[in-house]
């Protein structure tokens, strides 16, 4: 399990949350960033957007949710294990 942080802000104060994701949830994250938009991040970079993904962190409605994505720190194997 990796550990995400996941900092969100309403009206200039900050709330963090840690919840924790899966592998599976990882890799799944990985390929709909790289098939989605693009973008390849190694699985700790793509952790947030994994906690998004599997709903262990749910964007308030009407407002607008960042995650950031970082780390580009992965093999071309791995990334073809991912992406098959």
């Amino acid at each position: 399990m990796v550990g995400v942080e996941a900092a969100a802000s309403r009206q200039m104060s900050a709330a963090v949350a840690a919840v924790a994701v899966d592998e599976g949830e990882l890799r799944t994250a990985m390929r709909a960033l790289a098939l989605r938009a693009g973008v390849v991040a190694e699985g700790a970079g793509a952790a947030a957007g994994a906690a998004v993904l599997a709903g262990r962190i749910t964007p308030r409605p009407h407002e607008t949710t960042v995650v950031v994505v970082s780390g580009r720190n992965v093999t071309a194997e791995r990334l073809c294990e991912v992406l098959a």
